[in-house]
């Protein structure tokens, strides 16, 4: 389908079709049993990227600090 204002690539969406069927069926065939894990730490120092975007005069400090 087109979009952001542009029209279909009718070649491309004949192509690219069968690649998504391929892609499937080789995900399907590679199927393995999974071990899932997870972890907790607190690690203040690396929470800096973040951006805690308020409206003026509703800021609020960084609510994984607090």
């Amino acid at each position: 389908m087109g979009c952001l204002g542009t029209r279909k690539d009718t070649a491309y969406a004949k192509f690219l079709t069968p690649k998504i069927a391929e892609a499937i069926v080789a995900a399907n065939a590679a199927l393995q049993p999974v071990r899932i894990g997870w972890g907790l730490l607190d690690d203040w120092e690396h929470t800096h990227n973040r951006r805690w975007i308020r409206l003026q005069g509703k800021e609020v400090g960084d609510p994984i600090k607090n």
